[in-house]
């Protein structure tokens, strides 16, 4: 009897490791799928032939790839966030995030248009602390925020780390906002990344 149920423990062991070696190969298959994307997309709108792609010609991309006129102020926004390799251009281990992050940030513009309107005093297209601590405050029923927490909340949200919001991280910096009040109210603690 032991022995069968040895044999049954194998056997399931090798069933998962096959399982786990088809899910490897799937995995690896849409990986270097993915990466033919990827390397597509750039060899189309790299017209300089540059392996990597300019603000003109990352402008040109995400205007076709959505459809609408795309800012200057959005394309820099998105090159400057995204230039991880500080290369001077798009490169193609860095596209796939930056349009993941435009198509969130285009389904999410008209409610962080609005929130700009109302908070953003000094109309400059961005929030800074103050300004961001007056919209804590209303979200928070008028209570009092602390600056520690708008810091907080700043440095997390601000993704180009020059000490304001810009309309492209608002709804972020709003959810984690939300967030802790939502700790607050339940008593729990958390930790800010």
């Amino acid at each position: 009897m032991v022995q069968i149920a040895a044999v049954h423990a194998t056997v399931r062991k090798r069933r998962k490791n096959s399982k786990s070696r088809e899910n490897d190969a799937e995995s690896r298959k849409q990986s270097k799928k993915a990466e033919r994307q990827r390397k597509a997309l750039i060899q189309k709108y790299d017209v300089s032939k540059t392996g990597q792609l300019s603000k003109e010609e990352l402008k040109k991309l995400l205007i076709e790839d959505s459809k609408t006129e795309v800012s200057d102020q959005d394309v820099d926004y998105y090159f400057k966030r995204f230039d991880r390799s500080e290369s001077g251009g798009i490169t193609q281990e860095e596209i796939e995030a930056l349009l993941a992050s435009f198509h969130d940030y285009l389904r999410t513009k008209p409610e962080a248009e609005e929130f700009m309107k109302k908070y953003d005093v000094s109309k400059d297209g961005c929030l800074d602390k103050e300004e961001l601590k007056q919209l804590m405050i209303d979200m928070n029923g008028g209570g009092p925020v602390d600056d520690a927490e708008v810091d907080e909340v700043m440095q997390a949200a601000d993704m180009l780390k020059h000490e304001k919001i810009e309309m492209q991280d608002l709804l972020y910096a709003l959810a984690i906002w939300d967030s802790s009040l939502d700790q607050r109210s339940s008593g729990s603690c958390c930790v800010l990344l």
